[in-house]
């Protein structure tokens, strides 16, 4: 963990093993983890980033597809050129 301890250690945080000027009044072996359970955390993260990629790859097919796609003004221009 980057602030704290997890999981019952006593570890100091990295925060206060840096700078322990930073909280010179706290304990951090007081210091206890009170979010949620690190599985929920992990399986989020998990989620997000497969969301993320997921975005990401509609963002590359779109900027793929930039050139074949006709706009109204395209396809009227064609038609007009077009011999009957």
């Amino acid at each position: 963990m980057i602030c704290g301890s997890h999981g019952g250690t006593k570890e100091p945080g990295l925060i206060h093993a840096v700078n322990d000027s930073l909280f010179h009044d706290v304990d951090p072996g007081t210091i206890s983890w009170t979010g949620p359970p690190p599985e929920i955390v992990n399986v989020q993260s998990l989620l997000y980033a497969s969301f993320a990629t997921l975005f990401f790859a509609a963002f590359l097919a779109m900027l793929g597809n930039n050139g074949s796609i006709e706009s109204p003004e395209q396809w009227r221009f064609r038609r007009r050129q077009e011999p009957r």
